[in-house]
């Protein structure tokens, strides 16, 4: 049975008009053919603490950052900003937060716009927008738990009317999201928030004063705690999606009211439970689901919010979440392995992620479910498992509460290749490579320099992180092979997914009018 993989939407740069146009409405076009929302639903819509709603720099200066510097200077500055972030800004040193000034709208355009080994920190601030953003990997090897540093993508304190929508945050060092401190007037729509230990932190707000969150059609996947976590606030979850859960998904501490409308649960622990708080659960589907799923609120201990509001039906949420939520709105991880295959290599007797294929190091075969893998030859014994020391340095934690790379299989310095049987057409290929980094994590030390089908990926690092890497293929063989290339050693693959590639856009040209003497003023004009 050959793979029916979906297309993946492809992005364009945006030309100077549609900066005028960000400028004047707050509604970016990132992508060619969709749009972005110009004003949030929730809390980050209500008039309060003199802000009426949350616009972030809509009508001020469009800037574009192309690196770390000018996003921190642009991030800085005083009055209203729109920043268009363009491409990967690499922050450093690993964990490193721009600071966010009031009034400010910081958007991704083009293709995948990410911020990389870092995120954003919002202080006593307001106003501010963040949309259409991957901000992932600022993870500490051997601090799982996060109690050596507060490497959070989005951390907000004492700040209010803040909007994150379409965003993508994976991958952090300590909280995804944390709103903490009498942070208020929240909106998080449309995102997505995957392979972590620690999703969302909200609270701790005051007894006469609880922070007030909204969260909708957003997507927690193959995380494993606090997603979210709340604790004197009021949260109003609405549409959202919840899959791969390990530990809980929400709860209600201390001084919490926390509404969960038409959501769905799925394949995960503890949908919501009542910690001294109070939740209100209405219309949630919980398939798959185990641990409990508490709900004790009325509408008078848990009202509904001072604002308007559509709920769609729990049982299409799945389907609107996975096609709509993230960057370029789109999730790239689809839980759905007919449309983007993902395959996770692990150790035999292991358990991979929800939504991903194993690979044990079997030789090339049938899998069954019509997906066709492995390697030339078997390669159980170069498949390894790392441990790495916790954050007390006293007792090891396996790998797989990293949430994300949870080991690999090595190519055996160039003996072994892998292959997937495919149809044969153009592919988007995703693939992650693991550095165990030498004791005490393991004694092999990985160059992924990696031949994906004949193209060579350099590992940039040599054998100091993880390595990720994107890449479009053709295949033209029935068959996509991935091996370690001419420079590499050791080369260990972590996980690889793989999506149909659009199209090539046919180009188009403009017409351009005659020029004469009558017309040219009009004519220059016109251009």
């Amino acid at each position: 049975m050959v793979l029916g993989i979906r297309f993946r939407s492809t992005t364009v740069s945006a030309p100077p008009f549609i900066a005028l146009f960000i400028a004047l409405t707050l509604s970016p076009l990132p992508c060619a053919g969709w749009t972005l929302d110009s004003s949030p639903i929730g809390w980050a819509s209500v008039d309060a603490l003199g802000q009426n709603g949350t616009t972030g720099g809509a009508g001020g200066t469009v800037v574009t950052a192309h690196n770390r510097s000018e996003l921190e200077y642009y991030c800085g500055l005083a009055g209203s900003y729109v920043i268009q972030v363009e491409g990967t800004i690499a922050m450093s040193p690993l964990g490193r937060k721009a600071t966010v000034a009031s009034d400010k709208t910081i958007v991704g355009i083009g293709d995948n716009p990410t911020i990389l080994y870092g995120g954003f920190s919002l202080n006593t601030v307001h106003n501010v927008v963040f949309q259409n953003l991957t901000i992932r990997d600022s993870y500490v090897m051997g601090d799982w738990d996060g109690k050596d540093n507060d490497n959070d993508g989005i951390a907000l304190r004492t700040s209010h009317h803040i909007w994150i929508d379409h965003c993508h945050l994976h991958r952090g060092g300590d909280g995804l999201l944390d709103a903490t401190i009498t942070s208020s007037y929240i909106t998080v729509s449309w995102c997505v928030f995957s392979y972590h230990n620690k999703g969302c932190g909200f609270g701790v707000g005051t007894l006469e004063d609880p922070e007030r969150i909204t969260v909708h059609h957003s997507w927690f996947v193959n995380t494993h705690q606090r997603n979210t976590r709340n604790e004197q606030a009021r949260v109003h979850h609405f549409n959202n999606y919840w899959t791969g859960i390990t530990s809980y998904c929400n709860n209600s501490k201390t001084n919490t009211q926390v509404l969960i409308e038409n959501c769905y649960f799925k394949s995960s622990k503890t949908p919501h439970d009542e910690e001294e708080g109070l939740i209100r659960a209405v219309g949630n589907l919980y398939p798959d689901t185990t641990g409990v799923a508490e709900s004790s609120g009325d509408t008078t201990t848990v009202p509904p919010p001072p604002y308007t509001y559509t709920l769609d039906a729990a049982a299409d949420v799945p389907a609107i979440v996975v096609a709509g939520a993230g960057p370029n709105g789109g999730h790239v991880y689809s839980d759905d392995l007919t449309q983007t295959v993902k395959v996770n290599f692990l150790v035999s007797g292991k358990t991979t992620m929800y939504g991903y294929l194993n690979d044990y190091g079997a030789a090339f075969g049938d899998r069954g479910g019509g997906f066709t893998y492995g390697w030339d030859a078997s390669n159980s014994g170069n498949a390894f498992w790392r441990e790495e020391l916790n954050y007390s340095g006293t007792s090891m934690v396996p790998v797989e509460e990293d949430r994300r790379l949870n080991g690999g299989v090595t190519f055996g310095n160039g003996t072994r290749t892998w292959e997937i049987q495919l149809d044969n057409d153009n592919y988007d290929v995703l693939v992650a490579c693991g550095d165990p980094l030498g004791p005490p994590y393991s004694s092999v030390n990985a160059v992924n320099t990696i031949d994906v089908e004949g193209t060579t990926l350099t590992d940039p690092d040599g054998a100091d992180h993880y390595d990720e890497y994107e890449t479009t293929v053709s295949v033209a063989d029935g068959r996509l092979t991935i091996g370690q290339a001419t420079g590499g050693s050791e080369a260990r693959i972590c996980y690889v997914e793989i999506a149909a590639a659009a199209p090539t856009p046919t180009p188009t040209s403009t017409p351009t009018p005659p020029v004469t003497a009558v017309d040219a003023e009009s004519w220059m004009l016109y251009r």
